[in-house]
């Protein structure tokens, strides 16, 4: 039978390179990392989205004629696990009303439902948050006075 001699400073030096390698590379953003349903559904979901400027989907035409009437509404969708999609809606509360809010959660529900049912995902859940962008203003107004 022969013996194998192995070099001690040799496995060391393979070890501490292996180790050192791994570190750069996880601190690189190269490490795989994959998604759960939920969160891959949100980043669909978000990739997909539209910024409804003036016309709602629920409007057969619109007209950006009257600047005073426009309306934004951005629609956020934010995985909340175990089983939820969170439909956050920014809008401007003096230029949207309840019923346009509604009607952008109903079409971002719909999108949310109609591709969950395209993948038989009966677990999906979808729940509705309202941000005036007058509130998220103050906030990141309040969060930069503190940081100085």
């Amino acid at each position: 039978m022969k013996t194998v001699k192995i070099s001690i400073p040799l496995v060391l030096a393979l070890i501490l390179y292996t180790a050192f390698s791994y570190t750069t590379y996880a601190e690189s953003g190269s490490d795989k990392y994959t998604p759960t349903k939920l969160e891959w559904l949100a980043t669909y979901l978000n990739s997909t989205n539209e910024l409804y400027k003036g016309c709602l989907p629920s409007e057969k035409s619109c007209s950006f004629a009257d600047s005073h009437k426009a309306r934004l509404i951005s629609i956020y969708y934010l995985p909340n696990p175990p089983n939820t999609i969170t439909v956050t809606i920014f809008h401007d509360s003096e230029k949207t009303s309840e019923a346009e809010i509604e009607s952008a959660f109903i079409g971002a529900r719909m999108a949310v439902e109609n591709f969950a049912k395209k993948k038989k995902w009966k677990w999906v859940k979808v729940q509705k948050k309202s941000i005036e962008l007058q509130e998220l203003i103050d906030s990141f107004q309040t969060i930069y006075m503190h940081s100085k």
